[in-house]
């Protein structure tokens, strides 16, 4: 019995043990996993931090048409002025479709997988320079490992896992998070996807192309038969002016859902989203038709021997032209918006075939690579005083992130390594405040300070004769270092520094005009009959220009232009800004609208902050 009940003793023991060892693993595993309470702010923080490059990183995606790394570019000619990126407000948005120089069609459409990893790389980078200054100055030891990063863009998010470890300690406690996920609202991935929607009805139907061929007949002399004894001559210069004019005004109606059926593009937006065509005639643009000096001559027919029995004269033409420009594309709701440019293509009066672009291959940028000058960077706003500011380096064509300047006292500094480069330019950017830009030759040590100026968002409040304006009003914003655009009724606010503006209006009539035909007297020098013609005698022979009669269906109506400083104080108290543009009038004759637009450029525009 009692070596019985000493087994029993033993098998309890063990038991106990066992059970002992089972508890201490379970609860020493608990408090491994667990993090302590103190640590917990820190890993926010660095969340956060992710949330803020997710956000930079799909605002570069969306302003650079699906790319953080642009493909290498590629120069155009005097044949096809376009290259692969748009200059837009001084920088390269690339092309999805274009004609390269030596006048192949093709195409550098970036694809979802390509925009994550280009997204993953930014944030691998970004993320080392997340600031935990603030713990550190209270005597926590913090170390930051960042070895994968993973994005996924969602229709209505993007979302983000850092393999990175956090390592954290503080007096007697340590805890170290290798895992972090977390996701930000985005529009980034509908928009790409309406983008490619928009991009793909444009690239089987041309319908930028059939509007341009619309604008061509309309704008342009192409084909028609005038009764007249007189040559008719054009000047090819005036031709393209009028051309580059009505792509600009007349890009601007074509939009989904327009109540206007001509204008209307079909594609299924939802509420909230907008589409919009841009075009500028400051873009490289190419319009070319057979010319003799820059002059479309006509002679009549009739008056030649043998055809005198005609009892008339007719003047028959028919030019054929060749037409490449840049537009671009825009999609945007009241928070976010992706562009990318394509060139729009008419060739001898007819758009362009559907061909199957070439695709483009994006190639890996080499200077970033290289970091090996020492330079400091030091970031201030208006007032002198420190502001976080996110700097970069660009260098010919290539743009390189660099780091955030860090508020050190009464300072905010960068100081790191930089690639090699002579006249390159360092940016700051800062959320709120306008870009910095300052040149520097970083083939050897450098340092240089940067001014950021806050911007301030404002209502639009845009008058016609003192009441509200219900006309289509294009304004334009442009300082040294803020442009802005805005299309009045869509864009209901602007943003505006501290600075002296130029201010343009143009505004356009929504309703058609017809401009009767005009006659006018125009003279030429013709070589003079005989022999005298042979040694390059000359004599002037006038004749009546005929203008046959047009109908406008948008046309500028009125407008103004004024200079304006707008001081930091008062921006920051005034909460709308006020156009009053004094009047319109509707032109009848091609006579009016040259009178519209003399009178533009002297009208005065009445602006006021309140």
């Amino acid at each position: 019995m009692k070596k019985r009940a000493g087994q029993v003793t033993l098998f309890i023991i063990l038991a106990i043990a066992i059970i002992a060892l089972i508890g201490g693993y379970a609860f020493f595993r608990y408090q491994a996993a667990k993090i302590p309470t103190r640590f917990a702010p820190v890993e926010q923080s660095f969340i956060d931090c992710v949330q803020v490059r997710m956000g930079q990183g799909a605002e570069l995606l969306g302003g650079h048409g699906g790319y953080i790394t642009p493909p290498v570019f590629e120069p155009g000619s005097q044949e096809y002025p376009t290259s692969n990126q748009l200059d837009f407000m001084g920088d390269g948005v690339p092309y999805w479709f274009y004609v390269s120089g030596n006048g192949i069609m093709k195409e550098q459409v970036p694809t979802l997988t390509s925009m994550q990893t280009q997204l993953s790389n930014f944030m691998q980078d970004a993320l080392t320079r997340c600031d935990f200054s603030e713990f550190r100055d209270r005597g926590f030891d913090i170390s930051l490992n960042v070895t994968k990063v993973t994005t996924t863009i969602r229709t209505s998010n993007i979302r983000t896992s850092v393999d990175a470890d956090l390592v954290m300690k503080f007096e007697n406690d340590s805890a170290v998070i290798s895992t972090h996920t977390t996701q930000i609202n985005s529009n980034l991935g509908k928009f790409y996807a309406l983008a490619l929607d928009v991009y793909n009805k444009e690239k089987q139907a041309a319908f930028l192309e059939n509007y341009t061929v619309d604008m061509l007949y309309l704008y342009a002399p192409t084909t028609d038969t005038e009764l007249s004894c007189s040559p008719k001559v054009w000047l090819l210069e005036n031709i393209s002016n009028d051309l580059k004019n009505a792509f600009e005004s007349n890009l601007l109606f074509i939009r989904p859902g327009s109540t206007n059926k001509y204008y209307n593009l079909d594609v299924p937006i939802q509420s909230g989203e907008n589409v919009r065509f841009i075009y500028s005639k400051q873009w490289p643009t190419k319009i070319y038709t057979p010319s003799k000096n820059g002059l479309l001559i006509v002679s009549p027919v009739g008056k030649q021997r043998g055809l005198g029995i005609l009892g008339f004269c007719i003047v028959p033409y028919h030019f054929v032209y060749d037409i490449v420009y840049p537009t671009l594309i825009q999609i945007y709701d009241d928070k976010e918006f992706f562009q990318f440019p394509v060139n729009v293509i008419v060739k001898g009066n007819k758009p362009r075939e559907a061909l199957p672009g070439t695709a483009y291959e994006q190639q890996t940028q080499s200077v970033c690579q290289y970091k090996n000058t020492r330079g400091q960077v030091y970031t201030y706003d208006s007032d002198l005083n420190p502001i976080q500011a996110d700097i970069s380096f660009k260098c010919f064509t290539e743009e390189c992130p660099i780091g955030t300047t860090e508020i050190v006292g009464d300072k905010a500094v960068l100081d790191t390594m930089f690639p090699q480069c002579v006249n390159g330019q360092v940016t700051a950017s800062a959320d709120g405040y306008t870009e910095a830009s300052s040149t520097v030759s970083s083939n050897q040590e450098f340092d240089t300070g940067l001014i950021l100026e806050k911007l301030h968002t404002l209502k639009l409040d845009v008058k016609i004769a003192g009441q509200p304006a219900t006309e289509n009003v294009m304004l334009y914003f442009t300082s040294d270092n803020n442009n802005q655009v805005a299309y009045w009724p869509d864009d209901k606010t602007i943003e505006l520094s501290e600075g002296f503006y130029n201010i343009t209006s143009y505004v356009y009539a929504g309703t058609s005009i017809t401009l009767p035909a005009t006659t006018t007297n125009t003279c030429i020098e013709v070589p003079r009959a005989g022999v005298l013609g042979y040694f390059g005698a000359t004599t002037e022979k006038c004749f009546d220009a005929i203008v046959p009669e047009q109908i406008i269906s948008n046309a500028i109506v009125g407008g103004g232009v004024s200079e304006e400083y707008f001081i930091e104080p008062i921006l920051k108290s005034s909460s709308t800004l006020e156009i009053n543009i004094d009047s319109i009038s509707t032109p009848k004759s091609l006579d009016d609208i040259q009178k519209v637009y003399d009178k533009m450029s002297r009208e005065k525009v009445g602006v006021m902050l309140r």
